[in-house]
């Protein structure tokens, strides 16, 4: 529907201008054969000039407001916040939102070493208080894992290193947590998931790039309550309670 009447506008504001520079035409056509000497012929070709000139006004300042509001629409409809050209820069605003969050926190990464090493006390002080965390990392001993190590030009062993530690992370945040469950970690196999934090308020996402380490990919953020937010975190819902997808690191074995 929404579509459909912002269709309706556009038509209308191209019809208006057309009807507007066909009338501007006639009446100096009017005054042509009234004549340019008479006095009528040269008010009929100074209106109808001037309603062709507003007219080609009109017809620029329309379709750049169109344009303006089809780009208003996106960011408003989609919530798109912010595009970072790495995530390295991502990382100072999805502190602050971390630093506020009282709710949940919601993760795809892999070892997530320096957000560790730089937000570890903060996020051990936050599950104390409640905070809500659910990891999705690789499996530390996937072959796409080994494959993301040539990537981004890591050494072998160097990215299962860190999910192992990150693993350890989190059993030592569930040795604190108030609730049961309240700090769960899931693992995968399969080709990588796009890197994911998830707060209540704002979603930051970005992909991996071959020949980039993640610190350096250009990525995104979305408002809540837009469609880009409930894009993604439906997504990752869907993610975290698909069994044959993502298990327990606890009850994996030799499943993988």
């Amino acid at each position: 529907m929404d579509e459909w009447l912002k269709k309706l506008k556009k038509t209308n504001a191209k019809l208006v201008n057309l009807i507007v520079l066909a009338i501007g035409v006639i009446l100096i056509f009017i005054g042509m054969f009234i004549g340019l000497t008479k006095v009528f012929g040269q008010a009929f070709l100074s209106i109808g000039t001037s309603l062709i000139a507003s007219s080609i006004v009109v017809f620029v300042t329309t379709r750049y407001l169109l344009e303006q509001n089809r780009i208003n629409d996106l960011i408003e409809k989609w919530g798109l916040n912010e595009i970072y050209e790495t995530r390295a820069i991502m990382n100072k605003d999805s502190n602050k939102i971390l630093s506020m969050e009282k709710d949940k926190l919601d993760i795809i990464a892999f070892g997530l070493k320096s957000f560790r090493d730089s937000q570890g006390d903060l996020l051990k002080e936050k599950v104390h208080k409640g905070l809500k965390i659910r990891i999705i990392t690789m499996f530390p001993n996937s072959i796409f894992l080994e494959e993301r190590e040539k990537c981004e030009n890591e050494a072998k062993g160097q990215m299962k290193k860190t999910i192992i530690d990150l693993i350890g992370f989190v059993e030592n945040l569930q040795k604190i947590q108030t609730n049961t469950n309240q700090v769960q970690i899931k693992v995968y196999n399969s080709l990588p998931l796009d890197f994911y934090f998830g707060f209540k308020s704002e979603i930051f996402i970005g992909p991996y790039m071959y020949n980039k380490g993640s610190q350096q990919t250009i990525s995104y953020s979305y408002k809540a309550n837009s469609l880009g937010f409930k894009y993604y975190s439906d997504y990752f819902d869907k993610l975290w309670g698909d069994e044959k997808f993502t298990k327990p690191f606890s009850e994996v074995n030799n499943e993988f």
